[in-house]
């Protein structure tokens, strides 16, 4: 997949210090991941890598929206999503992936791709239940439709 050499940091080309990086993840983003359950989202991923001779850290924040399908209705319903982490990668022999957070990569590597990392951060970082919010007026936001053919919506 070339698309994803779009997500490779070539972190051997920079120096020690701060480097910015920035993200749009849309549909395209989705379609790399085979089984993916999303397929369309708006989300800014907006990186910064601390290079230093022993490691690399990134700070990941990521802010936007992912469609997803309302639990309750069925109906299509944007998602929010607004979270940050942080990753560290240190240089040793081989490539191992001690913790979500901590990465080993070989030593004689020029790239870090953070594609499967965005990807999974956006995942795991998404609310459990995917809901439509309640209107402006309070009342449930599912599809009105839906909401008077299955009680669980309305709790009756």
């Amino acid at each position: 997949m070339s698309a994803l050499k779009d997500y490779s940091i070539n972190f051997k080309a920079l120096k020690d210090g701060t480097h910015p990086f920035e993200y749009h993840i849309d549909n395209r983003f989705f379609a790399l991941w085979e089984d993916s359950f999303y397929q369309n989202g708006d989300i800014t991923i907006k990186l910064t890598l601390k290079k230093s001779p022993q490691m690399l850290k990134l700070d990941y924040l990521i802010k936007g929206k992912i469609e997803s399908t309302c639990d309750n209705c069925l109906s299509p319903v944007d998602v929010f999503i607004d979270c940050d982490a942080c990753q560290h990668v240190k240089f040793g022999d081989d490539f191992e992936e001690i913790t979500e957070e901590l990465v080993v990569i070989p030593r004689d590597e020029n790239e870090f791709n953070v594609a499967k990392t965005i990807y999974d951060l956006i995942v795991t970082n998404l609310p459990l239940r995917h809901v439509h919010p309640e209107n402006k007026d309070g009342k449930n936001g599912c599809d009105p439709a839906m909401v008077e053919k299955l009680p669980i919506v309305t709790g009756k």
